[in-house]
């Protein structure tokens, strides 16, 4: 009897085990996997973090929606710590270990360019929601980024400072990265190209608080404006260290100046600065914005700011493009392309071969502590 005992107990808990795998089995087949690639530690935490509320959020709307052709949507986050080593190492680990098709990542140009050749060499498809970098273009066919890039931002700065604001002489302040270097160099060939002085180019690093060595080099030139090139914790460091030191210039900068923070810590500092940014305003009417805006600062109390908004576009658009097609990545990367004027929080999103994004820019400035069209 109990060896009769024994043999059952055995039986029963081999059914069980049998039942809990069919059952996992059947719950993975009804998910879509999708990695996630961001600095989620170190200094580009604060951005990682906004990528990631955007990603979720838009994970949380299509799900409520049904899913992708039935199936929920599930994001598996790795951090990259805004580096390209750990960034290699969380693409291959998402890739052989969680079998995804689809990784949304990095927030910076750097960790991105890293990525390209495994997710190339994979057919994996790459979706960058903020990485900018002129290099990334035409890396590979399976990339795309939701951010456009910094060819398009540097140059238009480089136009508007010497035609409209009738600015001749410049000094440069970029951080020591892809994305801020990129835009250095766009805008100083530009402003050179028209018939501008860069009078002095100067550098700084990421997690830098005393930027005063640079700025009294910068100041001593005595140009029309300082172009800021680089993330808003520096920014609004660099801004009131400006002000400070007495500067007068004109301060220019590019798309990551428009995030929420920048107007609480840099307050009056960031009075009359002039930027140009991808598009995203938060009091825009469109319905596809204020629900946007409405559910992401309901979820986080906070406000909606540029980097989750584009975040947010980047799952969104994947979710439209893998609808019929989700194991098959040739036919994601097909779809992506398909799309025309996608309605995102970001603006109408259109793409082109070699991974670009088609979408208005335009040019922002701070009045009275907000964020206000430059026109106006």
């Amino acid at each position: 009897m109990k060896k009769l005992w024994i043999i059952l107990s055995v039986v029963v808990v081999v059914a069980l085990a049998i039942v809990l795998i069919l059952t996992q089995t059947k719950k993975e087949a009804n998910e879509i996997k999708i990695g996630v690639v961001l600095p989620l530690s170190g200094d580009g935490a604060a951005y990682g973090q906004k990528e990631r509320e955007g990603i979720d959020l838009a994970v949380e709307k299509v799900n409520k929606a049904g899913g992708v052709n039935g199936s929920k949507i599930v994001a598996i986050y790795e951090d990259s710590q805004g580096s390209p080593t750990p960034a290699v190492s969380a693409t291959q680990k998402l890739i052989t270990q969680n079998k995804v098709k689809v990784i949304i990542g990095d927030a910076f140009s750097s960790p991105t360019l890293a990525m390209v050749p495994i997710t190339d060499k994979n057919k994996i498809i790459l979706m960058s929601p903020t990485a900018s970098s002129p290099k990334l273009s035409g890396s590979n066919e399976y990339f795309f980024r939701i951010w456009p890039s910094d060819v398009a931002e540097g140059s238009i700065m480089a136009e508007i400072a010497f035609n409209q604001l009738k600015l001749r002489s410049y000094g440069v302040f970029s951080g020591n990265n892809e994305y801020s270097q990129g835009l250095k160099n766009v805008f100083e060939a530009t402003v050179s190209k028209m018939g501008g002085s860069i009078l002095i180019s100067e550098l700084y690093n990421e997690g830098d608080k005393d930027f005063r060595t640079q700025l009294a080099k910068i100041k001593a030139k005595s140009p029309e404006a300082i172009y800021l090139a680089g993330y808003y914790k520096e920014f609004a460091l660099i801004l009131n260290q400006i002000r400070e030191m007495g500067i007068k210039t004109q301060v220019l900068s590019c798309g990551t100046f428009h995030e929420p923070e920048i107007l609480k810590t840099a307050r009056i500092a960031a009075e009359g600065v002039i930027f140009v940014q991808p598009y995203f305003d938060r009091k825009n009417p469109d319905p596809v914005v204020q629900r946007f805006v409405d559910d992401y600062e309901k979820k986080f109390k906070s406000e909606a700011g540029v980097y989750a908004a584009h975040a947010y576009d980047a799952l969104m658009v994947l979710s439209e493009a893998m609808k019929n097609v989700w194991k098959n990545t040739n036919d994601i990367r097909d779809n992506i392309l398909r799309l025309k004027a996608y309605p995102g929080a970001t603006g109408k999103i259109t793409f082109i071969a070699g991974g670009d994004v088609i979408k208005p820019l335009r040019v922002m400035t701070v009045r009275n502590g907000q964020f206000t069209d430059f026109s106006k």
